[in-house]
């Protein structure tokens, strides 16, 4: 499989920073050991699978609107799972996205947004500043810039990282 060695990686589990020591291979594996309890421990062998933290890594842009990523890939779209899926991992996962939307919760380290006016959250961010939503208001408009990394659907909001208030 390939020669392994061992990283601690610092990761945000809810709304903590948690270390937890990896191990990875050559290729593209990363196993993350049950340093942390309950059900933490997996493998993976997906390509580019990379911590929450930007680091050095670069992040390429889209430009794609919420509306145009909801209706590919989340809960107004028409398409199979399996071609949702395919459609966001190729197109807007690990990317940089700016959208707006209405706030509907907010915490000092994250923002739910209603991106549609239909009363409920289709996108959930963490700050990359915990402090970041400290004096957001409910109810307010905010334009929030963050790297895309979970797909949405009708019961679970698209889910981005490293977010910051754009003015």
């Amino acid at each position: 499989m390939g020669r392994e060695i061992g990283v601690l990686v610092t990761m945000k589990f809810k709304s903590r920073f948690k270390s937890i020591w990896a191990v990875s291979n050559w290729v593209t594996s990363s196993c993350l050991i049950a340093a942390i309890p309950l059900a933490l421990s997996s493998c993976s062998m997906q390509e580019d699978s990379a911590p929450a933290n930007v680091g050095i890594h670069t992040y390429p842009t889209s430009t794609a609107s919420f509306d145009e990523v909801n209706a590919q890939t989340g809960c107004d779209s028409k398409y199979i799972e399996q071609k949702k899926e395919d459609l966001f991992t190729s197109k807007y996962k690990d990317h940089w996205m700016i959208w707006t939307g209405k706030v509907f919760h907010a915490e000092p380290e994250s923002v739910s947004l209603d991106m549609n006016g239909k009363g409920i959250h289709e996108l959930q961010a963490v700050f990359a500043d915990p402090r970041a939503g400290y004096d957001i208001l409910i109810g307010s408009e905010v334009k929030v810039k963050f790297i895309l990394r979970s797909q949405g659907g009708c019961l679970l909001p698209f889910n981005g990282e490293m977010a910051e208030i754009v003015k």
